[in-house]
């Protein structure tokens, strides 16, 4: 993620487990009874968790016609990729986890999960593109000169991780950065890192960032260390999941802080405004809030995160890959038609937008129902009036949303969340769409 470059943790998953992934809602099925959303419309009735219309919720058995369609993509803002990223580990004495991380950013830059998430993200000119990675060598710490506390900052403020860094490239114990370097360090439990005032395993449990040396623009990634209690494996798990999801945003967009006044025009890599709630890289918009674990496979013997693509998002297919195949569990969801999700509208005054369903193999007639979501993410105060024109909507058919902006948001922003839902206790699938007042 990159608002302030970091994994942020859903509140719900904050008490148990110290996720390693920012958050965003595309298409996982949410883990509680009803994904937080509550305010359904006069005529819903919700079954299981599920959204449902009371009248016209169709038989999952009958088939419509395929007719996949596009899905907003990701933004390519210019900047550069890492084409040929060299991860460089970097651990301190007493890590027992020390040798699966490193074999883990040694290896898995050339695995399926790798080719998959890369594909397709190349520069303007489709040239340079994001290729397979490599291990640039395993840099060891002595357990004592891990600090208690750090700072950094993705807006050029005061940073005690890059003085760090910058001191252990001077005295060559890091490797000369190069427009390719990708240093990714795990701190122990006993370091706590304060990002901007976020106070990591509170707020994240993961950043990627970038900075200059001699000239030289490299990126790094920072991976504490948030005990899950689930033992090592769980907390192997917790660090191969956030080290994942910061390397496929580190790959598709190194250095969007090198312009902070102006950072998402002309600079960045793969990166838009689309998804506030943490951020609009592609890991952010395939981290399930909910904390069902559907944004996580395994890639070997490691958990790690689907990835938003823009290959599979183009085709209408599920975006967050590795998906499923259609033909055993076709991608469904309902979303707005067009490139955009990020709608305008003056305080006080109303604006409509069309939204479209979309599945890749033949799925019967979703329920579906858009409703305010600021309040409910701790956003900002309910500012939102929502209606729909129909509660029901086919594969390829339309249907139109109206929303009222009340007032002005407290954080410059407003949220409406989709829901889709083509059985009755089957999955819902989940979109969220951006009200900021003109």
């Amino acid at each position: 993620m990159r608002s302030s470059a970091a994994i942020f943790l859903p509140l719900s998953f904050l008490v148990s487990v110290a996720a390693c992934s920012s958050t965003t809602i595309i298409n996982h099925v949410a883990a509680d009874s009803d994904g937080g959303v509550d305010d359904t419309d006069a005529g819903d009735v919700v079954v299981d968790g599920g959204v449902s219309k009371d009248a016209g919720k169709k038989d999952a058995s009958v088939p419509k016609a395929q007719n996949p369609q596009p899905i907003p993509p990701v933004i390519y803002n210019g900047g550069p990729l890492l084409t040929a990223a060299s991860l460089v580990s970097v651990t301190f004495d007493n890590d027992t986890l020390r040798t699966t991380i490193e074999s883990f950013d040694d290896s898995i830059g050339t695995t399926a999960w790798w080719d998959a998430v890369r594909a397709g993200f190349c520069d303007g000119n489709g040239k340079n593109c994001v290729g397979q990675t490599k291990g640039g060598g395993h840099v060891h710490l002595p357990a004592a000169s891990a600090q208690a506390n750090y700072t950094d900052s993705a807006g050029g403020g005061a940073s005690t991780i890059q003085t760090m860094i910058s001191g252990y490239i001077a005295s060559a114990t890091f490797p000369a950065p190069t427009a390719n370097s990708l240093y990714m360090i795990y701190f122990p439990a006993s370091s706590t890192i304060s990002l901007d005032g976020d106070v990591s395993c509170q707020k994240f449990g993961g950043y990627h960032n970038s900075m200059k040396y001699n000239g030289v623009q490299f990126a790094y990634a920072i991976m504490p260390r948030c005990a899950t209690g689930k033992g090592a494996q769980g907390d192997l798990d917790q660090l191969t999941t956030a080290a994942s999801h910061e390397l496929a945003e580190a790959a598709t967009d190194p250095f969007i802080s090198t312009d902070p006044q102006n950072p998402y025009t002309g600079y960045g890599g793969f990166q838009d405004a689309w998804d506030v709630l943490a951020g609009g890289e592609v890991g952010d918009r395939c981290f399930d809030m909910f904390g069902s674990g559907a944004d996580l496979i395994k890639s070997g013997s490691y958990t790690v995160q689907r990835i938003f693509n823009n290959v599979a998002a183009k085709g209408g297919h599920d975006p967050c890959v590795p998906a499923p195949s259609p033909a055993t569990q076709p991608y469904f969801n309902v979303a707005p038609v067009g490139d955009g999700d990020v709608f305008s509208v003056p305080v006080g005054q109303t604006t409509t937008f069309q939204v479209q369903g979309i599945a890749d193999a033949p799925t019967s007639e979703m329920g579906f129902l858009a409703s305010e979501y600021t309040s409910k993410f701790g956003k900002g105060s309910d500012v939102l009036t929502v209606s729909q024109t129909s509660q029901a909507i086919a594969v390829g058919g339309k249907a139109t949303i109206t929303v009222k902006l009340k007032s002005n948001p407290s954080q410059g922003y407003a949220l409406i969340l989709l829901e889709a839902q083509v059985t009755q206790n089957g999955p819902i699938h989940y979109w969220p769409v951006v009200i900021q007042p003109m």
